[in-house]
């Protein structure tokens, strides 16, 4: 009856989280049709296990220099979530001018940075690929253009915050889904050549199709809804940039630290034990992350509901929703164990019979992972939108050191990928269940503390 409740009236408080929850839970649907065929198309288009899981390696690094933005994109969803229910056009402008400027000239500097650097990496050794499976020529070019795609990314990805700011996350969600299925169409369809011309050509493809919906929607924005707020060099104005950098700079920390110990599993696992083990990993995280993917679809819209609610010193509203959140992992868990009885059925159907059999600590791993992965979401979404970072900065920086001294020594003892899995789970414990109790109180603190001066002052 009390979850009841909570739904209940976080319902009369804000209907457009519902919608957004309810649009993004659609789209998802959607995604996870699309996610069954994507993994097999892959397959068929590589045929060799190993390139792709070079392909997957070259992912995850390459996602990485997304996050060295200065947390601009992240800044500015925070301040234009005020500035935009306020009704402060100017103000709006002069964050999003101040914010496309910054980030332009990011871009620019990473990218005369890597003209000079790309003569020094050896991406073979970097990627542990042998010369047998892909030459250091074709891996070069690929990088490079995947790395053009994603500095033209940084600029037109501010888009994304936008749409945050704007608590529009369903449409977030489906250009995630658009994007997803033109690689997918082009997956399906593109001639198949030999390895190394077929990572040439979907570095092209990736870099080209991540980026069209993007811009198509900064268009949009700036066409329609937000005419008056477009951007203009005249509207730059060092103030608004280091504002929205101030919060941006400790949202950057976090995106680092958190990089390391939640997305550096493929190339680790590749370090480690192999790049032909990224496949089997890369099953088990569709699987088993789009089950926890699913849940915190709801999560998607909460960061600027909370920075919205914060300025309105709402802080009753919070705590009823941070409690109901954290029941989100316990129903993370009951999912996986209600799918473990027909996973290998799955696995047969999915991908061909006899193509993986069911690994019980892979299963027992992920099942951790994956309710540990929705914990996360739960204290980042809620005390990102409070710009409350100093315990997650604390713990998530200790988590950083550990993770690879952890991985290490988890895959000696287990012998293959999971040890990996096993390693972020034991080091990011500790926050996962810190943050909870030390936000509530946090919030309990914040709500005494107005309620007195609103006292004093009638």
């Amino acid at each position: 009856m009390k979850i009841i409740g909570r739904l209940k009236f976080l319902f009369q408080k804000e209907k457009q989280i519902i919608m957004n929850v309810f649009g993004s839970f659609f789209v998802k649907g959607a995604s996870m049709l699309l996610s069954l065929f994507t993994m097999p198309a892959y397959m068929r288009f590589f045929e060799n296990d190993a390139v792709l899981g070079i392909w997957f390696t070259m992912l995850s690094v390459l996602n990485w220099i997304i996050m060295f933005d200065f947390g601009i994109g992240n800044g500015l969803r925070n301040k234009l979530a005020v500035t935009l229910y306020n009704g402060e056009k100017e103000k709006s402008q002069e964050y999003i001018s101040s914010a496309y400027v910054s980030i332009a000239g990011v871009a620019v500097l990473i990218g005369l940075l890597y003209m000079v650097m790309q003569y020094f990496l050896n991406w073979n050794s970097i990627l542990n690929v042998s010369m047998d499976s892909i030459s250091s020529s074709t891996l070069r070019q690929s990088m490079n253009i995947i790395i053009i795609g994603i500095l033209f990314r940084f600029v037109v990805g501010l888009s994304n915050s936008i749409l945050y700011a704007m608590q529009k996350s369903a449409l977030n969600n489906f250009l995630v889904l658009i994007t997803n299925f033109l690689i997918y169409i082009y997956v399906l369809c593109a001639p198949n050549n030999t390895p190394e011309k077929n990572l040439l050509n979907l570095s092209f493809a990736q870099s080209i199709l991540s980026n069209v919906p993007l811009l198509f929607v900064t268009f949009y924005l700036f066409l329609k809804p937000l005419k008056e707020m477009a951007p203009n060099l005249k509207k730059f104005k060092k103030t608004s940039a280091f504002e929205v950098l101030n919060i941006g700079v400790n949202l950057l920390w976090l995106q680092v630290v958190a990089m390391i110990v939640l997305t550096t599993h493929p190339f680790l696992i590749t370090r480690l034990v192999g790049p032909q083990q990224v496949v089997e990993y890369n099953i088990y995280y569709r699987i088993y992350t789009t089950i926890a993917s699913i849940l915190s679809l709801a999560l998607t819209p909460i960061w600027s509901a909370v920075t919205k609610a914060q300025g309105q010193k709402n802080y009753n509203w919070i705590k009823k929703l941070y409690g109901l959140l954290l029941i989100f992992p316990v129903i993370t868990i009951a999912l996986d164990l209600l799918m473990l009885p027909v996973l290998q059925i799955f696995f047969d159907f999915w991908l061909g019979n006899g193509s993986i059999r069911v690994n019980a600590s892979a299963v027992i791993v992920m099942t951790i992972f994956s309710a540990l992965y929705v914990l996360h979401n739960v204290n980042t979404s809620v005390n990102n939108g409070l710009s409350y970072f100093k315990f997650q900065n604390i713990f998530m920086s200790l988590a950083a050191l550990l993770m690879i001294p952890a991985s290490i020594y988890f895959c000696m003892l287990m012998g293959n990928w999971t040890g990996v899995i096993l390693a972020c789970c034991v080091v990011i414990l500790p926050y996962e269940l810190v943050q909870p109790w030390v936000t509530m109180k946090y919030l309990s603190k914040i709500e005494n503390q107005n309620s007195t001066i609103s006292e004093q002052l009638y």
